[in-house]
């Protein structure tokens, strides 16, 4: 079974600088490797969605005189 790291951060209220520092953290936790391998599954992730929504037109604005 691969070695999982699960990292939680509970805030009180909104704080970027404390999100950002903690994904900072959490990446430089991480191997080169899986740092790649998260990349990777996250391009193909987006590619999916784009394949998905390409055939759909994009929304326009028309306006009648």
């Amino acid at each position: 079974m691969r070695n999982k790291k699960t990292h939680i951060l509970i805030l009180e209220k909104d704080d970027p600088e404390r999100e950002a520092e903690f994904e900072f953290e959490f990446m430089m936790s991480l191997t080169q490797e899986q740092r790649y391998t998260m990349m990777r599954r996250l391009v193909c992730a987006g590619l999916k969605m784009k394949g998905e929504n390409e055939s759909q037109k994009t929304p326009t604005i028309v306006t009648r005189i």
